[in-house]
């Protein structure tokens, strides 16, 4: 399905082109009309630092069988953004990660935002000219990946 906006009228359809029924249409307009909220100033990484403290033991993130507790997501976060910094990764830096679909992924980009730098994806089923365009493009000081993932990341 495709979802697109002309003007201020929505136009929904599916990708082979074909149109919503009335009741679809409805309903998924009906997603985008509900209560104005407030949304919060603070970054992500202030957020779940909040989520820790106050609700310690609730699930922060789930992968497979594997599940993280905000606790344990604001432990392993800052150990790693300690060691980015160590790194010399620094506000305004660039770190890729290149890390299959875990917790890990969830822990680096918490990281790298506790570090004051910014991230870009990398999808490790990449072709490695694309991943290396990406390093190039961003001048990431840093890749974060694992030993498992590491022999598919190119040399920028």
């Amino acid at each position: 399905m495709s979802v697109g906006f002309d003007g201020a009228h929505a136009v929904a359809g599916d990708a082979a082109g074909g149109t919503l029924g009335d009741a679809e249409r409805e309903r998924l307009l009906a997603w985008g009309r509900g209560p104005v909220r407030d949304v919060p100033s603070e970054p992500i990484h202030e957020l779940v630092l909040h989520w820790a403290r106050h609700t310690p033991e609730a699930v922060a993130g789930v992968a497979g069988d594997d599940t993280l507790t905000y606790a344990e997501l604001d432990r392993r976060s800052h150990a790693l953004a300690g060691h980015l910094r160590a790194q010399g990764v620094s506000d305004g830096d660039v770190v890729s990660l290149a890390l299959d679909r875990s917790l890990w992924t969830l822990i680096a980009t918490l990281a790298v935002l506790r570090a004051g730098a910014a991230y870009t994806p990398m999808d490790i089923t990449w072709p490695a000219p694309r991943m290396r365009m990406l390093l190039n493009d961003h001048g990431a000081r840093i890749v974060l990946t694992t030993s498992d993932t590491a022999p598919r990341i190119p040399q920028p």
